[in-house]
């Protein structure tokens, strides 16, 4: 019914949209549009392409009456399937979320990681930065847009992980290093993937700063993340644990994780014990005074 698609539509946004707002986005009154979520007034074409325009939805979503969080979970499947296959170093197939990107997408935090991904494999280097700016201003507190959600910190580090990745890549390692802090400084949720970006950027971290006190500390945050989602066993254990926090990590993202968190974990164990034998070698090398001439000087 289309009244219901229109309200659960408009009521699945965060903030919610008021009727008013949306009203007042369509350039009708409350009324009116009161009648059509209740099935009493079925809108006219005109009027149900404006407020498919308002709500960022297709506008074959609300005349087939399909659900929009059923929508929304298909796009997230999508979203998983790319970071899956970038896990595992495969070329994913875009298409689905560059369609989306042009009928709209339900969802802040969801738009932002669609974004976030666009931007990550976009040749342009124009339009990938507008991308990936517009991710960031989606989920940074503060910004017209942003999600104040309990899960938008997570997301947020997800962008930031993408958004430093990309600045690396076109060599401006400072730019990198800051984001991949202060996405490492939201990175804090259970589950299998959100586990994966603190890893992600922990290890990004350190490549960076090879060596210092800081690499080592990332470094053993690193192992601590990935020895969690390392194990097979873990991926029903941990996402039956989350009691709804987010979606459940799907069966070939988590296994993508495993996968990439084992190769990962064996390099990150590896690098500990070089640094810890430099550090080692360093404290060997350090001049202690004389003891015998330390004697005479008493």
């Amino acid at each position: 019914m289309v009244g219901d698609a229109v309200r659960e539509a408009r009521t699945s946004r965060r903030p919610i949209l008021t009727l008013a707002s949306l009203a007042s986005a369509v350039g009708c009154s409350v009324a009116l549009l009161s009648k059509v979520e209740n099935g009493v007034v079925v809108p006219s074409l005109p009027m149900l392409s404006a407020i498919a325009y308002a709500l960022s939805v297709p506008v074959g979503s609300l005349i087939n009456g399909s659900s929009v969080s059923a929508q929304a979970g298909r796009l997230e499947a999508q979203v998983q399937q790319v970071h899956a296959s970038r896990l595992l170093g495969w070329r994913p197939d875009l298409g689905p979320l560059v369609d989306a990107e042009r009928v709209g997408i339900v969802g802040v935090e969801l738009r932002a990681r669609v974004l976030a991904l666009l931007a990550a494999f976009d040749q342009d280097a124009v339009s990938g930065g507008s991308r990936i700016a517009d991710a960031i201003a989606l989920v940074t507190p503060g910004t017209i847009g942003a999600n104040p959600v309990s899960r938008a910190p997570d997301v947020r580090a997800e962008v930031l992980m993408t958004a430093g990745e990309m600045a690396f890549a076109r060599s401006d390692v400072a730019e990198a290093t800051t984001l991949w802090g202060r996405g490492l400084a939201c990175a804090t949720g259970p589950g299998m993937w959100q586990t994966m970006v603190r890893a992600r950027l922990s290890l990004n971290l350190a490549r960076i700063n090879e060596g210092s006190g800081t690499s080592i500390a990332a470094l053993s945050l690193a192992r601590e993340s990935l020895e969690l989602v390392s194990d097979p066993a873990m991926i029903a254990q941990r996402e039956a644990n989350l009691d709804g926090d987010g979606p459940a990590t799907g069966t070939v993202l988590a296994l993508a994780i495993v996968a990439t968190a084992r190769g990962l974990l064996a390099e990150v164990v590896g690098r500990i014990a070089v640094s810890s034998v430099k550090r080692d070698a360093r404290s060997d090398h350090v001049v202690r005074p004389d003891v015998s001439h330390s004697r005479h000087l008493r």
